[in-house]
């Protein structure tokens, strides 16, 4: 045999998968195993402190809560007088479990809402959350000039009326058809001590005014 026709022999495929080169690593990281931590940002110097007030949306605020009323039962329908009942929690109790003293007190309730023409609907707000904004101090929309010996006005509380409404068919319709701090004129009464033992603040118009025209005292904040 000649040296031209000589063909050396070739490596199967187990010699060629051994001996094969190992790949690269990606340029990309690593495709396995924990990746590398992210770059953490640089801290930032702190901005200069910011002062904001919430503004009233009135000069005037009406609160509506059962406690402090007495005996609805007694003052609404002209049941005898039940000193229990004077307190909220024990007479809403009373009202979601007998269900004819609930449907006497609905039929009341509805004639009073039809006669107080409402419509649309009217925000109210946490009793709570009203008091923390009607008593913080406003802050100064201009401050004094650095040239000046003249200190900055110092932040004083926006001046309000606080009224409370003591009219009891108003105030169960209100708290009892309020929904997460809305009042839509048609919601339905919902009789459960679960609303009735909220108190709520409304800067709305309308409301202040029928809690003027049935009845309401001054107020102040707790």
């Amino acid at each position: 045999m000649s040296l031209l026709n000589h063909v050396p022999p070739q490596p199967s495929l187990a010699q060629t998968s051994n001996n094969a080169v190992p790949p690269r690593p990606s340029p990309f990281g690593p495709r396995a195993g924990t990746p590398p931590p992210l770059p953490t940002r640089p801290s930032l110097p702190a901005g200069p402190a910011v002062q904001y007030s919430l503004i009233p949306a009135g000069q005037t605020v009406m609160r509506f809560q059962l406690k402090g009323l007495g005996d609805p039962f007694h003052r609404l329908l002209g049941d005898p007088l039940n000193l229990d009942y004077g307190t909220p929690q024990k007479a809403a109790e009373v009202l979601h479990k007998d269900e004819a003293l609930r449907q006497r007190v609905t039929v009341l309730l509805d004639e009073a809402w039809g006669r107080y023409q409402l419509v649309g609907a009217m925000l109210l707000t946490p009793y709570e959350v009203a008091a923390r904004v009607y008593t913080t101090p406003l802050h100064p929309i201009g401050l004094a000039d650095e040239d000046e010996d003249n200190p900055p006005p110092t932040p004083t509380p926006p001046k309000c009326e606080v009224v409370r409404a003591i009219d009891l068919a108003l105030v169960l319709n209100i708290l009892a058809r309020v929904r997460d701090g809305i009042l839509v004129a048609e919601t339905p009464l919902a009789l459960e001590p679960a609303f009735l033992d909220k108190t709520w603040v409304a800067s709305e118009a309308r409301l202040i005014a029928l809690g003027r025209a049935t009845g309401c005292l001054e107020d102040v904040w707790a």
